[in-house]
């Protein structure tokens, strides 16, 4: 197994030798091109016309001034004059040009090994894939960081010190966030740590870069109600591997000016990886001074193995975040959300929405919270609600209504939607109270509220109007005959 040292002293030897053979093909070159001085004539630079009884030289200048009669060049200075005339050296042209041919083909060797396709990539040296991660393009560079993991887990076809080496290069790569940022990089710094070799505050660096957490909150805010507010946990810069670590949101201190703070606990928890994100509303004080107010979040985060780790914090993994906020504190019947009142929009807000896969569900060991939690969601409703382009944004009330004996109506949640760009949004929730017998169609209302849109920390306007009735939704019960009375 080449050390790391190793292969870097040959890439270099191999980089010294290909210079240094560039060097001596100049020389060669050179020197056989400009020959060697064969006799003492005067000659012109020009056309080296040899100007024997032409001029007669005393010194280094001519003594008379007159004119090559090859060329017609002025013979008036040193300069115009050349003494001696010069005869090329073939041999030093032709073990030049050889030479030059021997580093263009090894040069030319060196980049197909490099560059050719990812196909053969487990042929190639250590030092040409690292090259190609650290200096290539997404196209070339994904797959080189994929052949290098597998080498680390290999165990047997890279040093210690490469790993390690190649560990730094992912760190440094990753705490620049002007730097396009490869989550195969996150996969090789995973795959050193499951494999031992790299110490545990490398990891630790690696697992605070990997994340992004933003706060939200609403910039106006009444006297005597809570801020609302929220944290966005992302994976930003982290990796694809299947979940390994879990992030989780611990202690979070929330201050408004100078109230009192309020403090949460294991607030969040989201998988450490690529793309993943996760949000949750926050308790906030409640700020009884008008004026600008300066909002300060204090956040813990720690690393778990699972889920389930909900034991006190490694302190090794346990690092805080800062982040702060400007309010505007202002009396309590000021509005904080902009209203649109327009009922001609009703319908064709309507429009945009379609409610599909609604079901019923008795036993949710089909649900990874039962697993999570250690406990049974019995009656959960589940509902997918698919929507088009808003022409505003809307805050409502998600209601459902049973028909049976008795009839029933429950809140099942709340959203708030912007306008433009359409999505879909899975919505679950835990009933209470359900008919007894199966259910085959349910009413689901949309409420418009502008309360939801006041607890909402992103919401700036929202539309009020009647409610969205989507009458006879059909319903998967999947109840059973011993499960259909309610708890």
């Amino acid at each position: 197994m080449t050390s790391a040292g190793g292969s870097l002293s040959f890439f270099l030897l191999l980089l010294g030798a290909i210079v240094a053979a560039g060097l001596a093909d100049a020389a060669l070159l050179v020197s056989g091109f400009r020959g060697r001085r064969v006799n003492d004539h005067p000659v012109c630079r020009k056309c080296r016309f040899d100007l024997s009884g032409v001029v007669r030289v005393v010194g280094a200048a001519p003594a008379s001034i007159t004119r090559c009669p090859e060329c017609g060049n002025w013979l008036n200075s040193p300069a115009t004059i050349r003494i001696g005339e010069r005869a090329k050296r073939p041999m030093a042209i032709a073990i030049g040009v050889l030479l030059l041919l021997l580093s263009m083909s090894t040069v030319a060797s060196i980049a197909s090994l490099a560059f050719s396709s990812p196909a053969n990539r487990s042929s190639k040296p250590t030092w040409t894939m690292r090259a190609l991660a650290r200096y290539g393009n997404a196209t070339v560079a994904a797959p080189a960081l994929q052949e290098l993991k597998l080498r680390i887990l290999d165990g047997t076809r890279l040093s210690k010190s490469e790993i390690e080496s190649l560990v730094d290069i992912a760190l440094e790569i990753q705490a620049d966030q002007a730097a396009e940022w490869l989550p195969e990089w996150g996969d090789l710094v995973i795959a050193a740590t499951l494999a031992g070799t790299i110490d545990a505050s490398k990891f630790f660096r690696y697992v605070q870069n990997s994340i992004r957490l933003d706060v939200e909150c609403r910039e106006i805010v009444r006297a005597g109600e809570q801020v609302p507010a929220k944290l966005t946990l992302s994976g930003a810069r982290s990796h694809t591997s299947p979940s390994l670590f879990v992030i989780r949101v611990g202690e979070t201190e929330v201050s408004v000016g100078e109230e009192p703070p309020t403090v949460a606990s294991n607030v969040a928890m989201m998988d450490l990886t690529f793309g993943g994100s996760g949000a949750v509303g926050l308790r906030t004080p409640t700020p009884t001074k008008l004026g600008p107010k300066r909002m300060k979040f204090r956040v813990q985060m720690d690393v778990c193995q699972n889920f389930q780790s909900t034991g006190t914090a490694d302190p090794a993994l346990t690092w805080t975040l800062e982040r702060t906020k400007e309010v505007e504190v202002v009396k309590n019947d000021q509005p904080v959300v902009e209203v649109v009142r327009d009922d001609q929009l009703a319908e064709r807000i309507r429009a945009v929405f379609k409610l599909r896969d609604v079901r019923i569900d008795p036993d949710a060991s089909i649900f990874p919270a039962k697993q999570a939690f250690g406990r049974v969601r019995e009656n959960s409703m589940n509902v997918m609600i698919d929507y088009g382009a808003l022409p505003v944004p809307i805050s409502f009330e998600i209601i459902l209504h049973a028909v049976g004996v008795p009839p029933h109506d429950e809140l099942l949640g709340e959203i708030s939607l912007p306008a433009g760009a359409g999505g879909s949004y899975g919505l679950g929730g835990n009933l209470k109270g359900l008919p007894t017998g199966k259910l085959q169609s349910v009413h689901i209302i949309l409420r418009p509220s502008l309360a939801v849109a006041e607890r909402d920390a992103s919401v700036r306007k929202a539309w009020l109007g009647p409610d969205l009735e989507f009458p006879d939704i059909p319903v998967l019960d999947q109840r059973g005959p011993g499960e259909l009375t309610p708890e």
